[in-house]
């Protein structure tokens, strides 16, 4: 990402901004369409965070042993808490899903658990109109207005009137 190193102010200009998704997705704008600040534009699934669980170590047994335990198979979708391995020992100690998502791989003792992406929706961020997309990804927008760049940031995004003070600076 290319930042810039000086701070730019243009009174009255044509702005266009390109708005994408992080990944590929389904983009709910459409040409020339007018679009508000807040409106959505694009929505996609973020791709999904995987787990190694150690089986063998949660049920106390050896590697070999666990994988008689395992009660799903590699493939099956689990619901956030289903039991992946056990009963085991008379404490009945089990192994359950950390959250929603499907087993990948199995063995040795181990699992590749695959959670559920979670959703991401784009908004325009800007209000104007749509003169350019990018299908499954992105659209650019384009308005009128001042231009007031510069480098700050608080890892959030938002969007709002940049008002000057009614008294002219004070």
């Amino acid at each position: 990402m290319d930042l810039p190193t000086q701070t730019h102010v243009a009174p009255l200009v044509i702005v266009r901004r390109r708005r994408a998704l992080p990944q590929p997705g389904t983009i709910t704008a459409r040409l020339n369409q007018k679009v508000q600040a807040g409106d959505l534009i694009g929505r996609t699934t973020l791709y999904p965070k995987h787990f190694l669980i150690d089986v063998a170590y949660h049920l106390g047994v050896p590697p070999k042993k666990a994988d008689q335990y395992f009660r799903c198979k590699a493939g099956d979708a689990v619901s956030h808490g289903d039991i992946l391995a056990g009963p085991v020992g008379w404490l009945r100690r089990v192994v359950r899903a950390p959250v929603g998502g499907r087993v990948i791989v199995q063995g040795e003792g181990r699992l590749v658990f695959e959670a559920i992406g979670e959703p991401f929706e784009l908004r325009a961020g800007l209000p104007g109109v749509v003169v350019g997309m990018e299908a499954e990804r992105s659209v650019t927008i384009e308005t009128i207005g001042a231009l007031v760049e510069a480098v700050w940031g608080n890892g959030r995004e938002e969007a709002g009137v940049l008002r000057g003070h009614p008294l002219g600076g004070r």
